[in-house]
């Protein structure tokens, strides 16, 4: 019969080295799956910003059909104040979005200024997304085709080039809500260049023809801003 009154029998304990050795196998496995974690987190970062960008598209086809085919105009040089900037392009299309949020890229940082910022493009804080119209947002818009018939954002470029809405970028990833609207601002490297890439090595883009994508930034060409414009816009 046991005595159930009888001292507890003597427990092994661990040792100092099988403690390390778990230790140890805890740091292995957390050195392998934060990294898994983490990129887990920017691909659905990624996704988000895709989705904004396929709203964004969207909203800019929805805004050519309301308005005989004409993309919207980039009044940025007439703003009063950030509630009265009523002709600021995520302004415009925020009424075919909204969702104030569709704007802002999920994984976007603040920054260095890029060189070359007009007065209007500097933003009070880069370190917050840029406000405008009481609508913030971080992506930029190709300048470029202000105001343009969509017929014209089709056609055959002076070196043979053929273009259409569904090859001309309309809206990317960028420098804190600023415009593209020469070769500088998209060339790798430029101490005027505005493009972002947060996702990868890559960037999410909005097309004047209403799709949206991703594309690596070694794929990046000029033309695919402005390609009826031959002489300026090639690598």
């Amino acid at each position: 019969m046991t005595n159930r009154f009888a001292p507890p029998r003597n427990r092994r304990a661990f040792t100092l080295i099988e403690l390390l050795v778990v230790i140890a196998v805890i740091a292995i496995l957390a050195a392998i799956l934060f990294p898994v974690f983490a990129s887990a987190r920017e691909r659905a970062r990624q996704s988000a910003c895709l989705s904004n960008m396929g709203q964004i598209a969207r909203s800019l086809h929805m805004y050519t059909d309301d308005h005989k085919g004409r993309v919207p105009i980039c009044v940025d040089d007439a703003t009063v104040s950030a509630e009265s900037d009523t002709g600021y392009w995520w302004v415009v299309l925020h009424p075919y979005t909204r969702d104030d949020r569709v704007f802002t890229c999920p994984s976007w940082r603040g920054g260095e200024l890029p060189q070359g910022l007009l007065a209007i493009e500097q933003p009070p804080d880069a370190s917050v997304p840029h406000m405008r119209g009481g609508v913030s947002g971080t992506y930029v818009w190709n300048e470029t085709m202000d105001g343009a018939p969509e017929s014209k954002l089709s056609g055959t470029a002076a070196d043979g080039l053929s273009y259409g809405p569904s090859s001309v970028i309309a809206v990317a990833e960028g420098f804190n809500g600023s415009h593209i609207w020469k070769p500088e601002h998209v060339t790798r490297k430029h101490p005027e260049e505005r493009l972002r890439y947060h996702h990868n090595g890559g960037a999410n883009l909005a097309y004047a023809d209403g799709h949206a994508r991703y594309m690596k930034k070694d794929e990046m060409k000029r033309s695919y801003w402005a390609p009826w414009e031959a002489s300026i816009w090639r690598p």
